[in-house]
């Protein structure tokens, strides 16, 4: 599997320090030693220990949308603004894509890849802010091929980011001096957020917030997904004390792993 990874950009890893996370971490570096993958990890303790700051008046609206939210979800989030700042701050300003992961992600799709990361990288759009990598979704109904996200696809287990957009998200929301403080307000209004809940990494990562235009807007344009991953479901899960609903978790999982089997059975008819 290795082979076909070559040139893969560095992955940054957001992980949960101390003992808690000690194995996902152990699991992690294992897979990517193994693979041969270049890799940095940004460990951050749990909510309300990081540290981190959750300001603006989303968190409000959380409460009266889903009384029993805590701001864990906001601090992931956050966290991962984190990892893609102190990207920014330490990578080569040529590096033109940064890739980023939970410690929970799989790379046993890579196995049935009938091409490698070279050749797959010809076909990302030239207009690409970010590509999700790994998707999960209650109808099993996309199919392997990149296509523009949409709300429905949830998974912020693998992504790729353009450095330009990565600018943007930072400016957005990291703007006091205060590295631990993090403004997670869109410039939806908040009178039309209906039950929308952008506290979700996905929906923070994954939408522009065009929050420095007059009128300000939110575009989702340049927001690609294509399933080349898989979530490990081997890992605890760090949002619940046990996977709430394990069937329906699993159900994207065996789906996209389902998929490049079938394709690489067909590419391999194709190649005779």
């Amino acid at each position: 599997m290795k082979d076909k990874l070559k040139g893969f950009p560095k992955i940054h890893a957001l992980m949960l320090d101390g003992e808690e996370g000690a194995n996902r971490k152990a699991s992690f570096i294992k897979k990517v030693t193994d693979l041969e993958l270049d890799y940095e990890l940004c460990e951050v303790k749990r909510y309300p220990d990081c540290g981190t700051i959750i300001e603006g008046k989303m968190y409000e609206h959380i409460k009266h949308t889903n009384p029993g939210q805590s701001k864990t979800t906001c601090a992931v989030a956050a966290n991962h603004i984190r990892m893609i700042r102190d990207w920014l701050k330490a990578s080569n300003k040529d590096e033109e894509w940064g890739v980023f992961c939970e410690g929970d992600v799989s790379f046993e799709t890579v196995e049935h890849w009938p091409f490698d990361w070279t050749a797959f990288t010809k076909i990302i759009p030239s207009d690409v802010k970010v590509l999700q990598m790994c998707i999960m979704k209650d109808d099993l109904d996309y199919t392997l091929q990149l296509v523009p996200r949409n709300q429905w696809h949830w998974g912020a287990n693998m992504y790729l980011v353009k450095r330009e957009y990565a600018e943007r998200m930072v400016r957005r929301y990291c703007y006091s001096g205060n590295d631990n403080l993090f403004n997670l307000d869109v410039s939806v209004d908040e009178q039309n957020y209906g039950s929308y809940n952008p506290c979700m990494p996905e929906d923070t990562l994954f939408c522009d917030d065009r929050f420095d235009e007059i009128p300000k807007w939110v575009d989702t344009s340049g927001m690609y997904a294509c399933p080349l991953f898989i979530e490990d479901l081997n890992e605890k899960s760090f949002f619940e004390e046990s996977r709430e609903n394990p069937e329906e978790e699993k159900k994207s999982h065996k789906h996209t792993l389902k998929l490049w089997k079938e394709y690489n059975k067909e590419a391999k008819k194709w190649n005779k």
